[in-house]
């Protein structure tokens, strides 16, 4: 389970990653051109699709984002949120979730700082992602069916929701194990999660035992969490091992006819090589007699 937690962080990390990479790019393109700023992102539109973005746009030196969403144009500010802060300190920031009072949905957003020439703040390049594509794009490329797996910050928080149908109505992950799992220290598991180290844990969720790994992701403050049931695990191991043994059984079986089949060709061999011999006695034989009988 922890190779599964693993490949599952490594994999929104390489999203993640693309994601900043995208913003880095465009971030130098606008540091070292003299470029309209509210033509620039009109031609973002061309970007958002191939990026799976939400909205992507330029934010000026006060904190004010023009931004499109591959259709329109909008104006929002940024200036109150604690990761404008990080940005002013030339810092990129992937941010926590967030609701959207535009497009009603939980979004989050990833921004990289522009610099000039001597490393002078001048903007900010700032791009939303609907929580849902990003979900269905690690579900799609783990392609998981008996594992739950999902994100939270370091408070507990939803990034990406689990499929149990209990977990839904809950927006925090140490609420839903408070109400539902056993077994398990929540203060414990808080202090763990502060670490940002891989650890499991057994828990018990609605009278069943199950195995939860935690595992940070370098690009920001998330962790992976993938949980599966105890039973689950005995049907996969049950299910190699019978596999395994199939595999065996069929190797024996190909080794014996593989063996039956050398063996009748060794013996026909001798055979032949012993009927081959006999008839060379008895053609001696006769040569020695048909000798005697001239000589008479």
């Amino acid at each position: 389970i922890e190779d599964i937690a693993r490949q599952n962080s490594t994999i929104t990390d390489i999203k993640l990653t693309s994601y900043l990479n995208t913003l880095y790019g465009i971030a130098r393109y606008i540091s070292n051109n003299q470029i309209n700023i509210p033509e620039t992102v009109k031609d973002f539109r061309k970007i958002i699709s191939k990026e799976e973005f939400n909205g992507l746009g330029f934010v000026s030196t006060d904190g004010i984002v023009l931004s499109t969403n591959g259709i329109d144009e909008i104006q929002f500010s940024i200036s109150d949120r604690s990761y404008w802060q990080t940005l002013l300190q030339k810092q990129h920031v992937i941010t926590e979730v967030y609701f959207s009072t535009i497009t009603h949905k939980r979004i989050f957003f990833v921004a990289v700082p522009v610099l000039d020439e001597n490393k002078n703040f001048k903007g900010a390049i700032h791009a939303s992602i609907l929580v849902s594509d990003f979900q269905n794009y690690i579900g799609k490329k783990l392609g998981l069916s008996n594992y739950n797996v999902f994100l939270i910050d370091k408070q507990g928080e939803y990034v990406t929701k689990c499929n149990r149908k209990n977990a839904q109505s809950y927006e925090n992950f140490f609420d839903f194990f408070t109400d539902h799992g056993r077994k398990l220290n929540i203060e414990e598991l808080k202090a763990n999660i502060q670490i940002e180290k891989t650890f499991t844990k057994d828990v018990y969720i609605d009278k069943e035992d199950y195995i939860a790994c935690f595992t940070p992701l370098e690009q920001n403050n998330w962790y992976t969490v993938v949980t599966i049931s105890q039973n689950d695990i005995h049907k996969q191991v049950s299910k190699l091992v019978d596999y395994n043994l199939y595999i065996l059984i069929a190797k024996l079986l190909i080794a014996f006819g593989f063996l039956s089949v050398l063996i009748t060709y060794i013996t026909r061999k001798e055979e032949i090589k012993q009927r081959n011999q006999e008839i060379q006695v008895q053609e001696k034989l006769f040569s020695d007699i048909d000798g005697i009988v001239q000589a008479d």
